[in-house]
């Protein structure tokens, strides 16, 4: 019995490939038998055909259905006109790099004197002492050198707020007291301590 099974699959096997390559002749003999569309293999092309189309390109206008059926093509020039030909731009080379003496004072960001207080005033665009007087007055310092360490141990923070709450920005700039009118400023995102000295 087992060499019957032996016998059956290996017939089955050549009678599979005959079949398969009978397959593919067939399907290539219909293919190079089929007439191939777009190629016109007896006709040949004369040269004045040839011109005719080169003319027929060269003039050929993509925008004509657009134009309607008043055309506005541009007039050829006048004969004996000389057309001048349009300016060609140049391109600037790159700019000089600066002496390394120009940069002893400026680091990554800024020059040296650059701090929270220049860059807020930058910001809103106001003058640098007003905004150390307010600063002063929200954050309810007395002596310059708290209000200093105090700006530095929050200058991400002030920056933020900022940037994110207008009504901040808004008594920064203003020239009256800051304890004239009640502030409410959101302080979602800056911590206790800056939060705590805001709204006291």
């Amino acid at each position: 019995m087992k060499n019957s099974q032996l016998g059956s699959v290996v017939l089955g096997i050549i009678i599979g490939v005959v079949v398969g390559l009978a397959v593919a002749l067939a399907v290539a003999v219909y293919v190079t038998k089929v007439p191939v569309p777009f190629l016109n293999r007896g006709q040949s092309r004369t040269a004045e055909q040839d011109a005719a189309e080169t003319r027929k390109n060269r003039d050929w206008d993509p925008n004509a259905p657009l134009y309607g059926k008043n055309p506005a093509k541009p007039l050829p020039p006048a004969p004996g006109v000389v057309v001048p030909a349009p300016p060609v731009a140049t391109i600037p080379g790159p700019a000089p790099l600066p002496a390394p003496g120009d940069l002893e004072h400026a680091g990554a960001f800024g020059t040296h004197d650059d701090d929270a207080v220049g860059r807020i005033a930058a910001m809103i665009g106001e003058d640098r002492e007003r905004i150390r007087i307010r600063l002063a007055e929200l954050l309810k310092v007395s002596t310059p050198s708290e209000l200093d360490r105090t700006i530095a141990e929050h200058e991400g923070e002030l920056v933020y707020l900022v940037l994110a709450d207008r009504a901040f920005a808004d008594r920064l700039r203003r020239e009256d007291a800051a304890a004239a009118f009640p502030l409410t400023i959101k302080t979602a995102g800056v911590t206790g301590e800056l939060e705590a000295r805001l709204s006291a």
